[in-house]
């Protein structure tokens, strides 16, 4: 496992809105264990697994929800993943979604090259009458 304060990382599972809050209740009940000693035992922060994971504020990791299940099991993965979960996020589906929402997939903006905007200067200068154009080339 991993220490507290380091990156989980792997596929997610998305679970069907409260369906996750109620896994990780009947694992609870099914272990026996308090939230701490649950925590301790996935090595994570308890924070993590009863304000992160049970109030679904992020998604549970797949294999702690497998490695969960092996050692409680109240149900089989085959049918939590059949009718708990709507969908399966692979790993790094966050960046993946923070990229496409920054923008980082959108089309550039285009600069006229150095050339292009000196003659574009120039133009302006000749046809509004200034001189404030002075040949440097």
């Amino acid at each position: 496992m991993r220490g507290i304060g380091e990156c989980i990382s792997g596929k997610r599972l998305k679970f069907k809105n409260g369906l996750q809050k109620e896994f990780l209740k009947r694992i609870k009940k099914k272990s026996g264990l308090t939230w701490a000693e649950l925590a301790k035992q996935l090595g994570v922060s308890e924070h993590t697994l009863r304000v992160g994971w049970h109030d679904e504020k992020s998604t549970l990791p797949y294999r702690i929800a497998a490695a969960l299940l092996k050692k409680y099991p109240f149900m089989r993965l085959r049918a939590v993943k059949a009718d708990w979960i709507e969908k399966i996020l692979p790993a790094g589906w966050g960046q993946k979604l923070g990229g496409s929402r920054a923008g980082l997939n959108k089309s550039r903006k285009k600069y006229p090259s150095q050339r292009k905007a000196k003659n574009l200067l120039r133009y302006l200068a000749q046809s509004s009458g200034t001189a404030i154009w002075a040949k440097t080339n």
